[in-house]
This record gives structure tokens, C-alpha cells and sequence, in this order.
């Protein structure tokens, strides 16, 4: 059963060499009903940088020995995840070996936390962090149309943000159902809709063709607010396919 994306909020997570206990009170989703939480990393084979610049996403199946573990506590001072292993919710750039789960509460994160071991003479580890929430219920959308269009990248640009207004205008005041893309996409979506917003997330999220996969609620979304930001060293040509209600 896919998960539904609502509404997915990006942050972006230093940690530093040593032992720590990381506060999670910069997650500013207080009152919001919270879905999950996913670490996204690189692999060897697919290195991004972070949505925000050229900063570069730690590929955690290559920095050796290392501990990230989640503890959440909820609004009634439970805590109710204590040490999950981020081997269990870290979804990488071209794997699916993450283990969904749904938290489905509201967290008190000022007193959540992640604790890291990290080798004294490494460097520190830049990951991205997904947090995903919503207060609807979802009705699962089968009736949809799609518009598929070839995105040609920048030769020798790592980093190139595309708005999707300028390739999908037809889709003004459509309610988008899904988004698909051709071959391996290095990068994120950043879209932004009247109730829903989905905040750079992996363009590989959407890549997952198990029982894993993602996708989201019926939204519509500004197009001219809404992004595919490309990260990677790789400049291939990709064909994306927006699905949508008719």
C-alpha cells in the first residue's frame, strides 16, 4: 500500500563527529498530526546535493562506522520511539531497503532528539530529513490523465532549478494526482498548493515501484511557485510525467 504524501517538510541535519544528543525543536510542526520520519541519503552511484545549495547529502552506506537513532515524544509526554535505528527509515537515492511505518500523533519536539555516534577523526554528516504530516483523510484517486513532457538539463550544471509552470502551463487550476519520471532523476520536487505543501522532496521517492512507494493526495498547486530542482553531476535528459484529474 503506497503511502500518501499530504504534506512533507525538509530539514537539513549537520552531525557532528563524537557523541551527541541532536534536539529536533527547529521541526516547527507543533499541533500537526505526524505521519512519519525519513532520513534521505546518497549512494556511491548516486551523489546529490542538498535542495538548498551545494552542499553535499552523506552517502551512509559509505562513512564507516556510525549511530543515528530517533527518539520521539508526543504531545502527552510519551515516548513512544526510543533508539529507532535509522537503518530502519533511511530511504536512499536509488534503494528502497527503508521500513514504512506510520507514527500517526503529534510530537512534542522540543523533547525529541536524535542521538549520533560518529567516528572522532570523520567529518561531519549533512543528511536531509522528511517529516510527514497531514490532518485529512485521503481517498484513494484512480480516474486521472497524464501530460508527459522531456526536461533537457544544462550541460556541465550541477545544480539547476526548473519551475514547472514553464514546462506544464496546461496544468493551471488541475488538481495533480501523481508524478513519474524516465529513467534515474537526481533530484527533488518542490511543490506548493493551496492546502498541501510538499517540500523538496526526492524525486527517487516517487521512483519506487514496490509496495513502498509514495505518493500524494489530490492537490493543486501553484505552478509558478512549484520547482524541480536538479542536484547531481549527472546531465542527462529525463522525461517527467505529471498525472492528474480531468
Amino acid at each position: 500500500m503506497p503511502q500518501i504524501l499530504q504534506n512533507a517538510a525538509c530539514f537539513e541535519i549537520v552531525v557532528p563527529p563524537g557523541m551527541n544528543k541532536l534536539p529536533l525543536e527547529q521541526v516547527n510542526l507543533n499541533g500537526k498530526l505526524i505521519g512519519s520520519v525519513y532520513l534521505f541519503s546518497s549512494t556511491e552511484d548516486v551523489l546529490m546535493f542538498s535542495p538548498s545549495g551545494s552542499t553535499q547529502v552523506t552517502p551512509l552506506g559509505e562513512t564507516g562506522q556510525y549511530g543515528i537513532f530517533l527518539s520521539l515524544t508526543d504531545v502527552d509526554n510519551q515516548e513512544f520511539i526510543r533508539n529507532f535505528s535509522s537503518g530502519n527509515f533511511t530511504v536512499y537515492s536509488e534503494m528502497d531497503h527503508f521500513l514504512p511505518y506510520s507514527i500517526n500523533r503529534k510530537i512534542d519536539w522540543a523533547k525529541s532528539h536524535l542521538t549520533t555516534v560518529v567516528s572522532d577523526d570523520a567529518t561531519p554528516l549533512s543528511l536531509l530529513m522528511y517529516v510527514l504530516y497531514g490532518d485529512e483523510e485521503v481517498v484513494n484517486v484512480s480516474a486521472q490523465k497524464t501530460v508527459s513532457k522531456t526536461v533537457e538539463l544544462i550541460v556541465n550544471e550541477d545544480i539547476q532549478d526548473f519551475c514547472l509552470n514553464d514546462y506544464f502551463p496546461e496544468l493551471t487550476d488541475k488538481r495533480l494526482t501523481g508524478i513519474s519520471t524516465a529513467g534515474r532523476c537526481p533530484g527533488y520536487f518542490d511543490l506548493t498548493g493551496n492546502e498541501n505543501r510538499l517540500e523538496n522532496v526526492p524525486a527517487h521517492f516517487f521512483e519506487i515501484k514496490s509496495f513502498k512507494s509514495f505518493q500524494f493526495a489530490p492537490m493543486k498547486i501553484d505552478l509558478k511557485q512549484s520547482w524541480y530542482r536538479h542536484r547531481s553531476f549527472s546531465h542527462e535528459p529525463f522525461s517527467l510525467t505529471l498525472s492528474f484529474l480531468p
